[in-house]
């Protein structure tokens, strides 16, 4: 009992401490099981400064970024959520930062800080069309460069937009847009989240529930909890 009262003031110190520093540019902090992670959500016009500091700072040296990820929030405001992943090796610690940007909306590129970060930023413009500032060589890294739309977005069609077909006259392997030719077969080209707002009974997620919860995003279905 002694070792978790300590982990809470400890963890209320750091976060008293970093929002009296950034007022501005943090608006919440959450803590993991491990006291030494940290989960902050920070303003994105401010991410330069914000992970600057966070490197920098004595106390903090978050100097090794680890990754960024992404993730789809459809049908909200504040459409993508974006997490950049850092490690203080001196303070054997982790730090999750995360902001939420709107669609079309940009964001600097970290790269100019982390040179390692320009891969992981093309392969976020790439799957969800997020383009950043500053980028060295923002292209397309894991599709190809006549690919059309951004696969991990909720309302990507999963047929997608075009098809290789080989060009008989031609002789060669061109684009075309999608044809669904089988005339016998239906085929239901509706995102599944698009179909979850045409009902006004939301059934599928009376079956899911927050307990068990193996990250601060995530819900597990009820049935294997």
């Amino acid at each position: 009992m002694l070792n978790k009262q300590n982990r809470t003031n400890s963890f209320s110190l750091y976060r008293n401490y970093i929002l009296h520093l950034l007022p501005k540019d943090i608006f919440k902090i959450v803590n993991t099981q491990n006291s030494k992670n940290f989960n902050l959500y920070f303003n994105s016009n401010e991410i330069l400064y914000v992970i600057s500091f966070f490197m920098k700072h004595y106390l903090f040296r978050f100097r090794y970024f680890i990754d960024l990820s992404c993730v789809d929030l459809f049908n909200n405001l504040y459409r993508f959520q974006l997490t950049y992943f850092f490690v203080s090796i001196p303070l054997n610690s982790r730090i999750a930062l995360k902001t939420f940007l709107k669609d079309s909306q940009k964001i600097n590129s970290i790269s100019l800080l982390f040179a390692g970060a320009s891969w992981y930023e093309r392969e976020v413009w790439d799957m969800f069309g997020i383009q950043f500032f500053n980028h060295p060589d923002l292209r397309r890294l894991l599709t190809d460069y006549f690919f059309s739309g951004f696969p991990l977005r909720k309302d990507f069609p999963v047929t997608g937009y075009l098809e290789l077909r080989y060009h008989e006259n031609l002789k060669k392997i061109k684009y075309q847009p999608l044809k669904l030719i089988q005339e016998f077969r239906a085929f239901d080209t509706i995102s599944p989240w698009k179909q979850l707002t045409m009902h006004s009974n939301f059934s599928l997620y009376h079956t899911y529930k927050h307990s068990k919860i193996l990250h601060l995003d995530t819900i597990l279905p009820s049935n294997i909890i």
